[in-house]
């Protein structure tokens, strides 16, 4: 069965993700909540305001959007930081293979990013020559062979490492699921009384 395309379920899927300017922008929260809720302990909860003789009730406590994106922000950071750590270096340095030829690099740079996850590059080398004898009529010379040790290595690396990779997922879809939340509350806040008057006014003509 093949993966869902719109699920990431490899480490460059990851990467693209985090190029979502919506994660970057959510860290500030990270750092404006815990002052926010400092600040608000030394005050009361609720503050009495008069304006032309009306008097009002002032909730100081924190609005529950904010927290959400506190929470949002944390888990955010916790998939950046798991990605940068346990993050194959293959996917970190190079989405394609003429990124890597832009660097200068030579087939034998690869053996390195194959011990980062413990390939036998030898081995791997040996198995992919003897794949290409046998179902491309005879093994790749030049550019194109350079090219295949680069993309069959990077296609078994960008599954590697899956318990580190579904957390990295957990992590995000829990990014994702407190904005989520927030925008629900948002739709409902205003909804509601758009609901109301309608019902109110197309209520009667239902009935």
């Amino acid at each position: 069965m093949k993966r869902p395309k719109f699920i990431p379920a490899r480490w460059s899927d990851i990467r693209r993700v985090q190029e979502i300017k919506l994660i970057s922008s959510m860290y500030i929260w990270i750092f404006l909540v815990p002052i926010a809720a400092k600040l608000l302990s030394q005050v009361n909860e609720v503050a009495n305001v008069e304006i032309f003789g009306y008097k009002f009730e002032i909730l100081l406590s924190l609005p529950f959007s904010w927290k959400a994106f506190y929470f949002s922000a944390i888990f955010f950071a916790l998939a950046t930081i798991l990605h940068r750590l346990k993050g194959p270096r293959l996917i970190h340095d190079h989405p394609t293979y003429a990124s890597f030829r832009e660097e200068g690099k030579l087939d034998w740079h690869l053996r390195s990013y194959a011990n980062d996850i413990d390939i036998d590059y030898d081995k791997f080398i040996l198995d992919l020559e003897e794949n290409m004898a046998e179902f491309d009529g005879g093994v790749h010379v030049g550019e194109k062979y350079s090219s295949s040790i680069f993309w069959h290595l990077y296609w078994i690396i960008d599954k590697s490492r899956s318990s580190y990779l579904s957390l990295t997922l957990i992590f995000y879809f829990c990014g994702f699921l407190f904005i989520g939340i927030v925008v629900i509350e948002n739709f409902i806040w205003v909804a509601k009384p758009m609901m109301l008057a309608f019902l109110e006014v197309f209520g009667p003509l239902i009935d």
